[in-house]
């Protein structure tokens, strides 16, 4: 398989194991030791070369790892809604009881609230309720009335 065509089945470069076992890589965790042209990004998420990956990047494993339904929030929702926020952990609001790694935090919710696409990214609200950490600790983009 050219890495060309794995590119094209990739978003930005982001794959699953899954979807490149089925396209015919059978050991994609061969190519992904130190050294080798691509790199483990999550337990079954692979980033398709080895350079640093970039925010969106990181966020598209995320997502990934996290599965269908999730959504983005705390300080990076935040910062997508163009507000300052603390923390580089990624923040995600899944269904179900799926769990996070490293600096993937995965956050039971039912239901998972509302969120709107900014950027391309399923975001929640970062003021709603499961941003508020986030948002609170940055500071007030206005001034209280």
């Amino acid at each position: 398989m050219r890495i060309e065509h794995l590119r094209e089945r990739s978003d930005l470069g982001v794959i699953s194991a899954g979807t490149l076992k089925s396209l015919g890589v059978s050991n994609p965790w061969r190519r992904c030791v130190p050294g080798g042209p691509w790199q483990r990004m999550h337990p079954g998420v692979v980033l398709l070369h080895n350079g640093p990956p970039t925010p969106d990047q990181h966020l598209t494993a995320a997502l990934l790892r996290a599965g269908p339904g999730a959504v983005v929030t705390g300080a990076e929702a935040c910062r997508r809604h163009g507000l300052p926020a603390r923390g580089t952990e990624i923040h995600l609001l899944v269904p179900g009881s799926r769990r996070g790694s490293g600096t993937l935090v995965l956050e039971r919710a039912t239901p998972v609230p509302p969120s709107t696409d900014v950027g391309g990214f399923r975001s929640s609200h970062p003021r709603g309720p499961s941003s508020t950490p986030a948002a609170s600790s940055a500071p007030p983009t206005k001034p209280p009335p």
